[in-house]
């Protein structure tokens, strides 16, 4: 009698210390090692989503259809992809064997006490609007359950003062990727997507205008608008510029005269060793503990100083907002208060 088949699983190749996927005659290596099990593991569920193949007009799906369908369907048009493909992971680890009728308030809160409230809360607004996707091309539903999402958690104020962010830049003078990153973040509010993401021809030098997404990219729910850049700005982007023409072409120097092909020319502003930096997750908190300030310091803090200097410094809600990319709403609704004109008429009404 043929033995019953374990189904797609992960099993470790010793030899070479990795772990592999195997599917029956199938196999697949997953390039992590056998400390990295919840990488692989992370794979193999991708992997078992990708296999399934939705089935239109089913009222009750398996999540891991509704989950595959909007990540293959949806994903490829939004500049933001690998963050929603970063929850899509997290969703099918939970709720991959569940059908669509366990979407219940109880179930949502369950999954809600597995993860921090913010990370649960973007979770499941995918999860939402994953339902959506399906309902709309793969429906209709009859039935669109509502997801629970965790209570907001209150907006962050914490912003640094021009003596923080000297302290911060100070810390960080000897990584020339971190010292890049503070410094666009620092003058134009970007997201840090945007300025790992910032390539040399999307900054006009002759007009000052840098670009947040490359021409073609379809524009998302986040605002990337174009920003004009300071003279400082353009000053720091010209003399990197100038270091990066110089250590690239020694590097290439050195590989002919070692007989290998040269490189073709990085084009990311930020870059390490000519590759493009997706993340800061070692030398960010380093350097904000060098500089003595605290752990609410992230990334994000340098958007926030952004747009709260520019309010401090009289520029209107409307200008503000454009230039970083956010809606007037938002501006006035969370820095609103710091603008020296913020209820100055009503307060003066005796």
């Amino acid at each position: 009698m043929p033995r019953q088949s374990r189904g797609a699983h992960l099993w470790l190749d010793k030899e070479r210390n990795r772990w592999t996927i195997i599917d029956g005659k199938y196999r697949a290596r997953t390039g992590f090692s056998a400390e990295q099990f919840q990488e692989a593991d992370d794979a193999l569920t991708q992997y078992r989503a990708e296999k399934r193949n939705p089935v239109k007009g089913d009222q009750n799906p398996p999540l891991a259809d509704l989950l595959k369908a909007y990540l293959v369907e949806h994903l490829h048009r939004i500049p933001s992809g690998s963050n929603t493909e970063y929850n899509v992971r997290n969703l099918s680890r939970w709720w991959g064997l569940k059908r669509l009728e366990d979407v219940t308030a109880a179930n949502c809160i369950a999954y809600a006490e597995t993860k921090n409230r913010p990370g649960a809360r973007n979770d499941l607004k995918v999860l939402r609007s994953a339902i959506g996707h399906w309902h709309k091309f793969h429906g209709p539903l009859k039935a669109i359950p509502p997801v629970m999402l965790p209570k907001a958690s209150p907006a962050r104020e914490r912003w640094l003062t021009r003596h923080e962010q000297a302290k911060l830049l100070k810390a960080a003078k000897r990584i020339p990727r971190l010292a890049r990153f503070i410094v666009i973040a620092w003058y134009t509010g970007s997201r840090s997507i945007n300025v790992f993401g910032l390539q040399w021809d999307m900054i006009k030098f002759d007009t000052g205008v840098m670009l947040r997404r490359r021409p073609g990219v379809a524009e998302s729910h986040k605002r990337t608008p174009p920003v004009r850049v300071s003279d400082r700005l353009l000053a720091h982007l010209r003399r990197w510029q100038r270091i990066d023409a110089r250590e690239f072409a020694k590097v290439n120097e050195k590989r002919v005269a070692r007989g290998e092909a040269p490189h073709e020319p990085c084009p990311y502003v930020i870059h390490w060793h000519f590759k493009k930096v997706a993340k800061l997750q070692k030398v960010w908190p380093q350097a904000v503990k060098d500089a003595g300030l605290g752990k609410d310091v992230t990334p994000h803090v340098l958007r926030h100083s952004r747009v709260t200097h520019l309010l401090k410094n009289g520029i209107s809600i409307w200008d503000t907002a454009k230039s970083v990319g956010m809606t007037a709403e938002m501006v006035e609704r969370v820095y609103g208060h710091h603008h020296p004109e913020w209820q100055k008429n009503s307060s003066q009404v005796r």
